[in-house]
């Protein structure tokens, strides 16, 4: 998403809470096509163009840069992101639409890969030399984090983050065993070095019996 007038960009990978960012910003931002998802299909955007949605929604900064070219660093930069053992719990909540019946160490397997939701939130936002000038907007702190970048940009105060693509309703370590945990430390360890996440083990994950097929261990 990208703001000419008043000079922002926002970064959305996904499952990170960027689609409310989106939501509350669009009046203000000069890409419609930005809030658009594969899943939506405009009906909950009338008029809006649908032309490589996912694409354009989920863009790395490097993207964006092709297009504003060497006055980027003259925009102010955010960039949504989230506690990676969180995120998968709920991409796979996600795609549950589209793979009902596979299993939660199956959609690991296939993450690591290179499902979109697997790439780490730093691969975003690859361009090194920006990243330190860059407002993160964690969603365990969606609202003061947005609120200060609001202030940065300039926006009018009061600017309402709406609820959308909610996915998890139980605690995400119900989720993982012991092998899950330690690929998504492998997969996100960029994010979890620069970030200081860790793996709230709530539900005593680290002490389940693994529940993974033998030939993964």
């Amino acid at each position: 998403m990208i703001s000419h007038k008043h000079k922002f960009i926002f970064i959305h990978p996904p499952r990170t809470g960027g689609t409310s960012i989106e939501k509350a910003l669009e009046p203000y931002s000069d890409d419609k096509l930005a809030i658009l998802s594969y899943y939506h299909r405009g009906d909950e955007n009338p008029g809006v163009l649908h032309n490589n949605e996912e694409d354009i929604k989920h863009a790395k900064l490097s993207d964006v840069q092709k297009i504003i070219g060497s006055q980027i660093d003259t925009y102010t930069i955010m960039c949504s992101t989230r506690n990676p053992w969180e995120r998968l719990a709920s991409s796979y909540i996600w795609h549950q639409k589209e793979t009902r019946g596979i299993l939660f160490y199956q959609h690991i397997m296939k993450a690591v890969k290179g499902f979109i939701q697997t790439v780490p939130v730093l691969e975003y936002v690859d361009i090194p030399k920006l990243v330190p000038l860059i407002h993160f907007i964690h969603l365990e702190n969606i609202n003061e984090d947005f609120r200060a970048v609001c202030d940065a940009i300039g926006l009018p105060g009061g600017i309402e983050l709406p609820h959308t693509n909610e996915t998890i309703r139980d605690h995400y370590s119900e989720f993982y065993d012991p092998h899950s945990i330690r690929f998504v430390e492998t997969r996100f360890k960029s994010d979890i070095d620069y970030f200081g996440y860790t793996f709230d083990d709530r539900c005593g994950a680290r002490r389940k019996r693994s529940v993974l097929p033998q030939r993964h261990r």
